[in-house]
């Protein structure tokens, strides 16, 4: 519960932001996508959710035009997307379990806007933060830097916002 209560307010967090950004001469508020890691992923899969738009999106039709969550916790994942989104995760992830997502990728179906999931076989949890080279455990579990898979992520994620943002 504790975290579901974190996620609510870092939910409304994201959307102030987005507000802030919207109000910015420098800023084109049809061209704002959310990205987040671990925690944060699992806030913008949130905040892609249809019950997010109506909650915080003051004027409505204000919104996030696609979201990209980098191993983000999917099991506490709410409704599917309503924007284009992109999940990259490990496959040895023992924090957020990439069967988690592709569960939760399956039970929201097919209809709608484009949820991709990139798999990367061989890496753990923390793949794209440098701070984790060496690798080591935390709470239990592994978390590793992997120099190829952020590589890959990142042309990946510039390439699904050049898309979606254009």
């Amino acid at each position: 519960m504790k975290f579901l209560n974190i996620a609510r307010k870092r939910r409304s967090d994201a959307y102030g932001a987005l507000g802030f950004l919207a109000g910015q001469t420098f800023v084109d508020p049809e061209r704002v996508a959310v990205v987040g890691f671990s925690q944060g992923g699992w806030v913008t899969l949130l905040v892609a959710d249809a019950n997010s738009f109506e909650l915080f999106a003051r004027p409505s039709n204000l919104r996030f035009r696609a979201a990209v969550a980098f191993y983000p916790v999917c099991r506490a994942a709410g409704g599917r997307p309503l924007v284009p989104t992109l999940i990259l995760i490990g496959g040895l992830d023992e924090w957020t379990p990439v069967t988690d997502c592709s569960q939760k990728i399956a039970a929201w179906g097919t209809d709608g806007v484009p949820v991709e999931q990139v798999v990367y076989p061989s890496v753990h949890h923390g793949f794209y933060n440098l701070d984790l080279r060496p690798g080591r455990t935390m709470f239990g579990r592994w978390a590793e830097y992997n120099e190829e898979a952020a590589t890959d992520a990142t042309r990946r994620m510039r390439e699904f916002l050049k898309h979606h943002l254009n």
